[in-house]
């Protein structure tokens, strides 16, 4: 009966509801080791937060506790890596997040690049514009990159690219053309 296929539907939806819950709170450091042939001063360790969707996902005291952990593994420089906010995340809950984002402390400092979400274009018109989004990052000392680079203690080139939701951008050609 049509009923027994809505049910298997409902119980496999509230199974990866609750998998998705599960690991939203229980976050896992995943390592990876690159290794390259130029010769560097130093070995580095970066830190790489994404889609965290701030409002429908962790609350403020959750993400501090998230926070203090990647502060406590001494990264060098922290990578945002877009979908931190989204259509649902409110002004307060925007400069909240950033507040705590842009307070871990490394060496070489912060970085942001959009995801697909931060424009807020999906369900909804988004509690704040591309502006007041730009302007609270760079408050809290985190540097947007827009098809744009960034030297590491001149030996890591760190590229941002433009989502491609925000229109044109750069070819990798393009960003990578003045690079050694």
């Amino acid at each position: 009966p049509a009923y027994k296929l809505g049910a298997v539907a409902l119980l496999l939806t509230c199974a990866v509801y609750a998998y998705g819950k599960y690991n939203m709170y229980h976050v896992k450091q995943t390592v990876y080791e690159v290794t390259i042939d130029k010769p560097i001063s130093q070995e580095y360790t970066a830190a790489l937060i994404a889609d965290l969707h701030y409002g429908i996902s962790l609350n403020g005291e959750q993400l501090q506790r998230q926070a203090d952990l990647i502060e406590a593994a001494s990264p060098d420089f922290v990578i945002l890596c877009g979908d931190i906010v989204d259509e649902s995340t409110t002004i307060e809950g925007m400069d909240e997040e950033f507040a705590i984002l842009g307070g871990i402390k490394s060496k070489y400092g912060t970085y942001y690049v959009y995801g697909n979400h931060d424009s807020g274009t999906f369900r909804s018109p988004p509690n704040f514009n591309g502006v007041q989004l730009e302007q609270t990052i760079e408050t809290y000392g985190t540097t947007v990159l827009k098809d744009e680079s960034v030297t590491i203690n001149n030996d890591i080139l760190l590229i941002g690219r433009k989502d491609r939701m925000f229109g044109e951008r750069m070819s990798i050609e393009e960003l990578t053309e003045d690079a050694d």
